[in-house]
């Protein structure tokens, strides 16, 4: 079993503000290294995979690469650590 994060030196209004601003935010620890080392490979390839001319059309989106369509996001989007550095910024589930 993962150990918890340690939230008490985390700023996480600032890092909601980060996330709203833009469009991301760095909370260190939240992933297992060996999970943050899977990630960047599925994120690399992703990446390259994305054609020159999508990400001209994309360019102004926000969304140039299209990370739901590879079911291995499915671990990031889900990781309870990572759910709850999203709610303790104010983001909460519905």
């Amino acid at each position: 079993m993962e150990k918890p994060i340690q939230t008490e030196s985390i700023d996480f209004q600032l890092k909601r503000r980060q996330l709203i601003e833009d469009g991301f935010c760095v909370v260190e620890n939240v992933l297992p290294p060996e999970m943050v080392a899977r990630m960047r490979s599925v994120t690399d390839n992703l990446v390259n995979a994305v054609s020159t001319e999508h990400k001209q059309q994309q360019r102004s989106t926000g969304s140039m690469v299209p990370i739901v369509s590879d079911a291995r996001m499915v671990e990031l989007i889900t990781h309870p650590e990572a759910l709850r550095a999203l709610e303790a910024m104010g983001f909460r589930e519905n």
